[in-house]
């Protein structure tokens, strides 16, 4: 009866915490390695949040601020990022196997230094002045995506990129 009256509260506090977080004022916390999947974050303020190592997966961040956050090494698989601003985020190391939902996502001047774009949908995301250095779009979905092409023509020419409606490839 003790384990299941935990897992009552615990799923309490789930639901509870689900509804708070909705909209919150996370700035300037120290939330890193905490557990967040599943989360509605919607419209939630997490600037100059630290949220290295977090678990994101399948949290809802539409329309989140996370300016000047550090996402470093944190798991975003299946996040909706969907009108979320990340200018100048740190997502170094960041994984958003399978992130989708990510219409007009703002990932200007943010360090996506060795990020892992496996299979993601980025269609309409800007990404104007990221850092991408060494950042794998293997089976990515770049159209309609702000992005200077340049950086990822290697990944490009040896066919590793999905999709690239939208993106002008003249001169290649």
């Amino acid at each position: 009866n003790r384990k299941r009256i935990a897992k009552v509260l615990d799923f309490r506090k789930k639901i509870a915490m689900h509804i708070f977080l909705k909209r919150a004022n996370l700035s300037n916390l120290d939330l890193s390695e905490l557990d967040f999947s599943g989360y509605n974050l919607t419209g939630a303020i997490l600037k100059h949040t630290n949220l290295e190592g977090a678990k994101l997966s399948r949290a809802k961040l539409t329309k989140s601020n996370l300016t000047d956050a550090n996402l470093k090494n944190a798991y975003l698989g299946w996040a909706d990022l969907t009108d979320a601003l990340l200018k100048n985020a740190n997502l170094e190391g960041a994984k958003f196997y399978d992130y989708y939902r990510n219409k007009s996502a703002n990932l200007t001047n943010a360090d996506l230094t060795g990020a892992n774009f496996k299979n993601a949908v980025l269609g309409g995301a800007d990404l104007t002045g990221a850092v991408l250095n060494g950042a794998n779009f293997d089976g990515a979905n770049l159209s309609y995506t702000k992005i200077d092409l340049n950086i990822i023509k290697e990944q490009i020419i040896e066919g590793k990129i999905k999709k690239l409606a939208g993106q002008n490839l003249s001169g290649w």
